[in-house]
């Protein structure tokens, strides 16, 4: 590497580093340092994993890791619990305290990030976003360490998983809470999805099983099915797994080779990405009057996509 190659690329770095604040005790003015953060995020989007799944995904020295959980633990931040399949394994999941720790560091983040990027055009925006997908794909050449991820059928003994998937982000401090309660087919997905003639699909980790996504079509009426449970836990989407695409591809032909004409589907107002992805797909914004039927969805402050197949 040239020495002008380099000393810009310490520059950067430096740069980067002080506004990101992470020389701070306290990252973003919170009580929590940089790699705190960075456990209580990896715990709350990876929700059952284990202590060697954080030390995998942050790259973290294990007994550093060790001690930060025992912190934890005195602060009623984690719970614990031994895998069912292997009692020297530990799942990690966030207390109610630790999931309230998780949506104030989210926020801070946020406000963080509309401060400094205020007074940006969306062209702009969306130059930077290119530029660090980018640098994250040039620096990303572990191909190893990419999970393989398999598309299946939905199985019963998935619907605990399912039901954590699903909550995880509709209860995300975004929008009302919601309860299985209010969303039934979570507890009958065979009755309500596949043995009415629709289908429900889960994405998985070959080899772990772990569940990373899902998607359902459920039947309507004659020739109309509703897009439903579309949801991808966060490291699994985009590059390099895309997750989502092939969850939605899956349905996508299912749809076709069952002559479903049209897919209708709900979101909350305040899920731009989702809306982005819909309308790239080919969904077209409605509104609720002008919907060919009525259905039950969990939020009334929604918008409407339809796809004529």
């Amino acid at each position: 590497m040239k020495t002008e190659t380099r000393d810009k690329i310490r520059t950067f770095n430096r740069y980067y580093t002080k506004v990101l604040g992470v020389l701070n005790r306290q990252y973003l003015g919170s009580r929590f340092s940089l790699p705190e953060t960075r456990i209580i995020q990896a715990i709350h989007h990876n929700p059952g994993c284990s202590a060697n799944d954080i030390v995998k995904m942050l790259n973290m020295d294990k007994s550093y890791l060790s001690r930060v959980l025992k912190k934890f633990d005195r602060q009623h931040y984690i719970i614990r619990a031994v895998y069912a399949d292997d009692h020297r394994r530990e799942q990690l999941n966030l207390t109610e305290t630790g999931t309230d720790a998780f949506h104030e560091i989210d926020a801070t983040a946020n406000r963080s990030v509309d401060e400094m990027c205020a007074g940006l055009d969306e062209n702009q925006l969306s130059e930077m976003v290119d530029c660090m997908d980018r640098i994250r794909a040039i620096l990303n050449r572990e191909k190893d360490s990419v999970p393989e991820i398999e598309i299946c059928n939905f199985t019963p003994e998935y619907t605990e998983d399912v039901i954590k998937l699903v909550l995880h982000f509709q209860n995300d401090g975004t929008r009302p809470h919601v309860t299985v309660d209010d969303q039934p087919d979570l507890l009958t997905i065979e009755d309500s999805y596949i043995n009415s003639g629709g289908n429900f699909w889960i994405a998985r980790e070959k080899g772990s099983g772990r569940l990373v996504g899902s998607i359902g079509l459920m039947p309507y009426t004659d020739g109309v099915a509703l897009l439903k449970k579309f949801f991808v836990y966060e490291p699994y989407q985009g590059r390099p797994c895309h997750t989502g695409q092939r969850l939605y591809s899956q349905l996508l032909d299912f749809a076709r080779q069952h002559n479903f004409k049209s897919i209708l589907l709900d979101t909350p107002r305040n899920t731009t990405r989702a809306h982005k992805f819909y309308e790239k797909a080919g969904f077209r914004l409605i509104k609720e009057t002008d919907l060919p039927l009525k259905y039950s969805h969990p939020y009334p402050d929604s918008d409407f996509f339809l796809l004529q197949l």
